[in-house]
């Protein structure tokens, strides 16, 4: 990898979480955008509190999201302020640069973003990985497979749990011209709509060696 750049672009909704990646990353090629991701610029909203709530530390247990164990978090009691923040699609962000890898774990917004993503995916093809609940959110995951399968991607599943509920899994997500074959503790995983499972045949493609990161 010598020799290779890949500078990171953060993106993070809660002020308080886009304050404290800005303080973890000092001196690293890392771009923090306040913001969310979806399938349309706009704008989102959030309870200021979760910004102040005693005891709460910035981090990944100070989160917003569509997953039901958000909602109640984002309620606004009597009282409440609301901080907003724009809302971006990947291809807004990516429209001047190349996109070579992606993290999304969005809490339960990943098929709008993948709508987002369309044109930047098309062009860059990039390995990305996205979070999922197949069994106690089955109806998003099935959106999200579909979602995928319509970028022209197949997914690999990691053998591990990846949060609070024992279904949670990541997928790793790979053009289905690159050829990568499965192993211990990652299998692939048919959306059921086209591309099947392993897949193997599309050619060996290559995987990106520079451009962006985005988290």
């Amino acid at each position: 990898m010598a020799g290779l750049r890949h500078p990171i672009i953060a993106v993070e909704p809660l002020k308080s979480n886009v304050q404290r990646i800005v303080e973890m990353t000092f001196g690293l090629d890392v771009q923090t955008v306040h913001g969310g991701l979806g399938d349309a610029a706009g704008t989102g909203s959030y309870p200021e509190r979760l910004d102040m709530a005693a005891g709460r530390k910035p981090g990944a247990s100070n989160q917003i999201g569509l997953l039901p164990a958000y909602q109640a978090r984002l309620r606004l009691h009597d009282g409440d302020a609301s901080a907003e923040y724009p809302v971006y699609t990947v291809d807004m962000l990516m429209h001047k640069q190349n996109l070579s890898f992606a993290h999304w774990d969005v809490e339960g917004g990943e098929p709008a973003l993948l709508r987002g993503a369309a044109a930047t995916l098309a062009r860059d093809r990039p390995l990305f990985t996205v979070e999922t609940f197949p069994l106690s959110n089955s109806t998003r995951h099935s959106e999200l497979m579909r979602e995928i399968d319509t970028a022209g991607y197949r997914c690999m599943e990691l053998d591990e749990v990846c949060g609070a509920l024992k279904d949670c899994r990541n997928l790793m997500c790979i053009p289905v011209e690159i050829n990568v074959p499965a192993c211990e503790h990652a299998r692939y995983v048919s959306s059921g709509h086209g591309h099947g499972v392993g897949g193997h045949g599309h050619g060996h493609g290559r995987v990106p060696s520079h451009g962006r990161v985005l988290w």
